[in-house]
């Protein structure tokens, strides 16, 4: 769901120990207090000074990232009221999430000993972003679905592989592998996959997308066919590289005698293509 860019990775204040990352659930609490009590005419200042400004570091650069304006929230709010009250309870619970996020990240580290961590941070946005990266460490949109308290800890290692991940996504064969390989590890670590719906779909129809795949590897590296087509229903689900990177990255860990070893060589590959025929991955 992103990739961390090198330089934005070394900026951010990492710990070699799962379990002394912060994760911060803070602003979530500060966000309903405003949202309770503001009128409308009012709603946008005091969203900006009792929410943003007094907010944790990750929700002010979540708000440059991915929400636009004090003014854009402000906007949707009073437009969907009811929208955000039906998610209030689950993300008041958020916190309830952290022992399971420390679990994964424990997980994490038994795998790649090289592991860094940043901070997490439970934010909420205006339904664009159920997670991303910055200079403040991960932060995450409490207010989407997939961010509920009991499996917030899947996407949560998702981006955590992102993370250390060491490899670029420029073309369509690395993104795919990127993505496929933080749902693959992401899973290993905490025990649940945040992209079924791509999983049933593609078990369902394997070889065909692998051949349609190869194809598109091979004329035009077409991404976005594959990665970042998440609303897509019809003809397909979106989004099905994360399929098939899974599947490629599945294949080499499970054939892979030392697994600690695949971890690494998963995340911090140099090859793709040499990457997928070790992977043994061709599906009929």
């Amino acid at each position: 769901m992103l990739f961390v860019p090198a330089l934005v990775a070394l900026a951010i204040q990492t710990s070699t120990d799962p379990l002394n990352v912060s994760i911060v659930t803070e602003d979530i609490p500060r966000f309903w207090k405003v949202f309770d009590t503001a009128k409308d005419d009012e709603l946008e200042s005091r969203l900006q000074h009792e929410y943003v400004d007094v907010g944790s570091p990750g929700l002010r650069e979540f708000m440059t990232l991915k929400v636009g304006s004090v003014k854009q929230l402000a906007d949707l709010i009073k437009q969907h009221r009811e929208v955000y009250v039906a998610r209030r309870e689950r993300t008041l619970r958020m916190a309830e999430s952290t022992r399971a996020i420390r679990a994964a990240f424990c997980a994490f580290k038994y795998f790649y000993p090289k592991a860094k961590f940043p901070p997490v941070t439970f934010v909420i946005g205006r339904f664009t972003s159920a997670g991303t990266s910055g200079t403040s460490g991960l932060m995450l949109g409490a207010e989407m679905d997939i961010n509920d308290p009991a499996q917030a800890h899947w996407i949560v290692a998702h981006e955590l592989i992102h993370f250390n991940q060491r490899f670029g996504d420029s073309n369509l064969r690395d993104a795919t592998l990127a993505e496929g390989s933080a749902d693959f590890l992401g899973e290993l670590c905490s025990g649940g996959l945040i992209n079924t719906e791509q999983q049933q779909f593609g078990r369902a129809h394997e070889a065909a997308l692998w051949a349609q795949w190869r194809h598109d590897v091979d004329n035009g590296n077409k991404i976005a066919d594959w990665i970042g087509s998440w609303g897509q229903k019809v003809p397909r689900p979106g989004d099905l590289g994360y399929f098939v990177g899974y599947r490629i990255t599945e294949a080499y860990f499970l054939h892979a005698p030392d697994k600690r070893r695949a971890v690494r060589d998963i995340l911090e590959r140099q090859d793709s293509a040499r990457f997928i025929q070790e992977s043994g991955y061709s599906p009929k």
